[in-house]
Formats: C-alpha cells, sequence, structure tokens
C-alpha cells in the first residue's frame, strides 16, 4: 500500500532530523574494526552537523512546497484555459483591493522611526510593501482553495528518508502531476550542494580529530598503558627547546613580522615546547596510520551544473550553436554588476568564435532604479537598440542612471520608448527573469553560469578565462 496521505492546504511543514541521511548509526569513517558513526561526529561537531542537516531538510520540503503550489496553479489555469501568468492575474492581482494613500500615511507614521530617508522614497517603499503583502495573503488564500478542490497527496517519509536521494520517487501529487525527488533535487540544486559541502566538510574535519583518538587509543593498547600514560610518554619524547631555539624562533619568526617587538623568552618557550609536543603525537599518529587501516566514508558533493531554460527575451550574441553557453545573471544598479559586467564582455569578445552570452535580468526585492533601468533595456531591445543602451548604461555616471536619461542621448526617447517603458510587457520581462533567477537557487546578482557552471559575485578575468577553456578542452 502506498505510504500517502491527503493534505488540505498547500504549506508543508519542517520536522526535526536525525544525525544522518542514513542514519545516527551509519559509519562515516572506520579506523581497523571500529566504526565511526554521524552521531559521534554529530556529537563532536556540538549539534553542528544536525542543524546542518534540519537545514536541508528544510531546503527539500521548501521545494517541494513551492514545486506543489505550481502545479496547482497549473492545474487550475489549463482547466480555465489560460496561461498560467494570466490566470494568477485573473485571481490574484485582480482581486488585490489597490493600497490606498492613507494606508500608506498611517503604516509611514507607525514605522516612522525605521524610515529615516527620503519621505517620497520611503513612502513609494511602503507601498511596494503593502502590495506585496497584499498580493502574498491573497495568493495564500488561493491555493488553500486549490489544494482543496483538486486534493494534494504527499507521501509519508521519516525525515532520515527525506534526506536521502531516490530520483524517480514520488513525494506528491497534485492531480495527475507528480513531483519526485528527483525535481525536488533539481528545484534546489544551488543551495542543496552548498548544504551538503559544507555537511561533508564538517563531517570529514571531526572525522579526523576522531579517527587520531582511536589511532592513539589503539597504540596505548598496543603498549599496555593508560591514554594517560601514553600521553606523558610523548611528551617525553618530544625534543627539549633550548635557549638556541627561543633566539631563532624570536630573529626567524616574530623579527621578520614586526621589527619593533620585543622578546619574551618564556612565552616562546612555552609556545615551542606545546609545538614540540604536538610533532611528537603527530609523528605517532603517522606510524599508526601506516600500519592501520583507515578508510573515510564521506567525500564532498561534485559542483553541480544548473539547468537554464532559454528565453527568447535575452539579448543573445555568438554562434547558433556554440560548445560553450555564457547566461549572464544581473542588474543595473550594483557596482559588482558594472563591473563584471565589463569582465564578461571582455570573454565574449576574447570567445566570439566558441562562445554565446545571453542577459538576464536579476532584480533585488525593491529597487525602483534597477527596475527602471531593466525595462529601458527590454525596450531598447524591442526597438533594436539594446547593446548600445547597455554600453551606454555601463558607462553613464551614477547620477544619471536613469532609463529616460539613456534614451535621450542615445536619440530613442519618443512615444513608442515612453509607452514600452510603463507598459505590462516589459515589467512581465524582468519579473520572469527574475523569477527564473530564483528558481535556479540564485541569492543575488551579478552571477555567470558557463554551461551552467555557477561563478558568483566579483570574479577574476583569468579564473573565468580558465573555466571557458576547460569547457572547450571538454567539448573537443
Amino acid at each position: 500500500m502506498r505510504r500517502f496521505f491527503v493534505f488540505a492546504a498547500a504549506v508543508i511543514g519542517c520536522a526535526a532530523i536525525g544525525a544522518s541521511a542514513s542514519g545516527p548509526r551509519a559509519p562515516v569513517a572506520v579506523v581497523g574494526e571500529r566504526e565511526i558513526t554521524w552521531a559521534e561526529v554529530d556529537a563532536a561537531s556540538n549539534g553542528k552537523i544536525s542543524a546542518l542537516q534540519r537545514e536541508v531538510l528544510a531546503t527539500k520540503r521548501a521545494a517541494l512546497r513551492a514545486l506543489v503550489e505550481e502545479r496547482l496553479m497549473a492545474v487550475a489555469a489549463r482547466e480555465a484555459g489560460l496561461s498560467r501568468r494570466a490566470f494568477y492575474e485573473r485571481e490574484v492581482g485582480a482581486k488585490v483591493e489597490a493600497v490606498g494613500k492613507s494606508e500608506v500615511e498611517e503604516f509611514y507614521r507607525r514605522h516612522r522611526r525605521d524610515l529615516r530617508g527620503d519621505p517620497a522614497a520611503d513612502k513609494a517603499a511602503v507601498r511596494f510593501y503593502l502590495e506585496r503583502e497584499a498580493r502574498e495573503k491573497r495568493e495564500k488564500v488561493l491555493l488553500g482553495e486549490l489544494a482543496r478542490r483538486f486534493g494534494v497527496e504527499r507521501r509519508a517519509l521519516s525525515d532520515e528518508e527525506w534526506l536521502e536521494h531516490r530520483g524517480a520517487l514520488e513525494l506528491a501529487r497534485v492531480g495527475k502531476l507528480a513531483v519526485t525527488d528527483s525535481m525536488v533535487e533539481e528545484r534546489a540544486k544551488l543551495k542543496l550542494y552548498r548544504l551538503r559541502g559544507e555537511l561533508a566538510r564538517e563531517a570529514l574535519r571531526q572525522a579526523e580529530l576522531l579517527i587520531e583518538e582511536e589511532l592513539l587509543s589503539i597504540a596505548a593498547r598496543e603498549e599496555g598503558v593508560s591514554a594517560q600514560e601514553l600521553q606523558r610518554r610523548i611528551e617525553e619524547r618530544a625534543a627539549a627547546v633550548t635557549d638556541a631555539d627561543i633566539d631563532r624562533y624570536f630573529r626567524e619568526k616574530i623579527l621578520a613580522e614586526n621589527p619593533a617587538a620585543e622578546k619574551h623568552p618564556e612565552r616562546i618557550r612555552v609556545y615551542l615546547e606545546f609545538m614540540a609536543k604536538k610533532e611528537a603525537q603527530d609523528a605517532l599518529v603517522r606510524r599508526m596510520r601506516e600500519r592501520v587501516p583507515v578508510k573515510i566514508l564521506v567525500s564532498e558533493p561534485d559542483p553541480p551544473r544548473l539547468s537554464v531554460a532559454p528565453a527568447a527575451s535575452a539579448p543573445t550574441k555568438g554562434p547558433d550553436k556554440p560548445p560553450v553557453k555564457l547566461t549572464v545573471f544581473y542588474n543595473y544598479h550594483c557596482r559588482y554588476c558594472l563591473e563584471m559586467l565589463r569582465v564578461y564582455g571582455q570573454l565574449a569578445k576574447e570567445f566570439s568564435a566558441d562562445a554565446s552570452i545571453s542577459l538576464r535580468h536579476f532584480i533585488p526585492l525593491y529597487d525602483p532604479v534597477a527596475d527602471d533601468l531593466a525595462r529601458g533595456a527590454v525596450c531598447a531591445a524591442e526597438l533594436g537598440k539594446f547593446w548600445e543602451y547597455h554600453e551606454r548604461v555601463l558607462m553613464a555616471p551614477k547620477a544619471s542612471m536613469r532609463a529616460s536619461n539613456v534614451a535621450e542621448k542615445m536619440g530613442l526617447a519618443g512615444r513608442a520608448f515612453s509607452e514600452c517603458l510603463v507598459s505590462a510587457d516589459a515589467s512581465s520581462v524582468v519579473e520572469r527573469d527574475t523569477e527564473a533567477a530564483r528558481v535556479l537557487g540564485l541569492e543575488e546578482a551579478p552571477v555567470i553560469l558557463v554551461n551552467g557552471r555557477v561563478f558568483g559575485g566579483r570574479q577574476g578575468l583569468e579564473r573565468l578565462r580558465a573555466a571557458l577553456q576547460e569547457e572547450l578542452s571538454s567539448a573537443r
């Protein structure tokens, strides 16, 4: 019998989880005949591993929730004979009451201490916030109605099962549309990679300490002594620290970094004695590791490649079927974006025969300047002038960074551009690009994808050039 239950709402909760995707008793490493378990490394990490696994679980649940909500909207839109966007506008946009001036003024008055900028800009931000809250509230009501109407099934899994990879396993169903584990993994691929990488590194750090501890325990048993006695013998074997050692360390290490430093022989002696004891212990551990089999069962995940659906609206340069595809998510109101857009442009020129570059908007939650410039770019593209607009924005002084200013300098200002700038179509292109970035798990611009490989933030030209060359070599 399938382990499903029906739930009415499209909200999926988050529960606590065990120590590992494979269970707290599953091994992380094996030293001789002893297994070091996930429970042990979690305890050694003071619960950091459990906390990371809770984040993995929450991320998968959030991805499932988003996919369920999308499918509810898709089923309802199909039944209504509308596109998903048209259905959303009819059921959410059109049913949300406009935010009145009095509501904005009242919110502004109550939060005046927190709003210390230009009053006009602050009130515009308040209106944006209230409108977004109203849409989200209506959307939540709609999703509840759709879940009750179409029914949503979700597979009942333990927390440990949730954390495993089982691609084809069906996690939920909306009408006839299934949501599998592979869909959830794909939806949250980038965030899951980052969390699992951090999880693996922390497990490996703690496992290494526990491996060392076990090897020393084996050495103590072989010598027929207690751990404390072994430690005493190790310290006895440590090289004695002489006055010459202290002088050399002071001269070669301390004075080399700070010529004005004062000499404190006893402090240096304590440090060098500690290091000598540590080296004696490390030497014993190395010898034991040569004799006692040690197996590590955890490794860091491979970096993901994100799958980016092409967008007909995205300005693109380069060959039609290139071996390397560059997809850039950016906005024009971001200092690092402007800096990196110039770097990306240099790459596109250098690899023009082998790489295409597509530009996609990625606007922060509320940034009127970035949104205005992005809509201007859409309109310039409609009028066949995108790349000139793009270059002019990159060179524009910050004070004049408005779409109308750039268009005027291009001789593009006029009725067609002005009407396009305030049109729903221009906003729609910007919103779709931004939503695509968020669905991929990108957090902020700038980001460049090199055949799906993610390079975010400030990147050196040489590193990106090497990535392109690596992709070209793989394609040949």
